[in-house]
């Protein structure tokens, strides 16, 4: 009998757990322009009543800005790894966010419970890759179980061609478990989950068309909410990167106080050498 190299829950969780140091902290530090895409993707999406879902909320970078968009609704994430939820619970800052160490693909009728209701925008950035394969279309079924009759869910994810770029240049960079998507199958399987495309497009990040932005709505027949973004101007793009320019020093001086060194300075390793963090003072 063949046995299975697909890592299990536990796999997936510890492999997060360590993520978080080594990778994630950064994004608090240095910014992501991945996570910046997706979130411009999403701010235009929500209303201020919305219940919203982020699923693979990671260390909660988008979850707390959406919870300060929909300011009379409510922002709920989860994620596999317990001590990205650590991380999070510690490090972002509105009322009306909350966040639970749940397995996405078993564990989503405790996170509706938790949210006090239908999701009306379910968010996926960057993590429905890392859901198996045979997973995927049932996970998408209990999304759309959990969701208001006109929910919007929305995805962002490596483009096929640039998870292939990847895995022939720079295969250290995937994750444990990390999928190429293609449209026609998401589509398919969003379809049997009672989705429909709103929105699909290839966005440049670090190289060109190397993420898809996706949007999906249940049922589709609500067009109220809209879709396009607006572009800035060339000479407003010019003062954002001058200014970035300017306080770069400074503002990443100030993250790595506030987003690591206070947070893990009263951390204690109890598994000396393995570099885990296992107790909080």
């Amino acid at each position: 009998m063949a046995v299975s190299t697909q890592p299990g829950p536990d796999d997936v969780r510890a492999y997060y757990d360590e993520f978080l140091r080594y990778r994630m902290t950064s994004n608090r530090i240095d910014g992501n322009p991945r996570i910046e895409a997706a979130i411009s993707r999403i701010l235009p999406l929500l209303r201020d009543t919305d219940r919203v879902l982020d699923v693979g909320c990671g260390i909660g970078i988008v979850s707390e800005r959406l919870a300060r968009r929909v300011t009379a609704g409510k922002v709920h994430g989860i994620d596999i790894s317990p001590m990205n939820i650590w991380y999070a619970e510690r490090t972002t800052r509105a009322g009306n966010l909350s966040f639970a160490s749940h397995e996405a693909v078993n564990e989503l009728d405790a996170a509706s419970m938790e949210l006090g209701g239908p999701a009306d925008v379910v968010v996926l950035v960057d993590s429905i890759e890392h859901i198996p394969e045979a997973d995927r279309p049932g996970f998408l079924r209990m999304l759309r179980g959990i969701s208001s009759d006109s929910a919007l869910l929305v995805i962002t994810y490596p483009s096929p061609q640039y998870q292939r770029y990847l895995r022939e240049n720079n295969p250290g960079e995937l994750q444990v478990i990390d999928n190429s998507i293609e449209l026609a199958t998401l589509v398919e399987e969003a379809a049997s989950a009672g989705y429909l495309l709103r929105h699909y497009s290839l966005e440049c990040i670090w190289r060109p068309g190397d993420y898809c932005h996706v949007i999906l709505q249940a049922g589709g027949s609500d067009c109220s909410r809209p879709l396009s973004q607006k572009r800035k101007s060339m000479a407003v793009r010019a003062v954002m990167k001058a200014e970035s320019v300017l306080l770069s020093r400074i503002i990443r001086r100030y993250r790595q106080w506030r987003y690591v060194d206070r947070v893990f300075r009263r951390i204690r390793d109890h598994r000396s050498g393995e570099g885990r963090i296992t107790d909080a003072s």
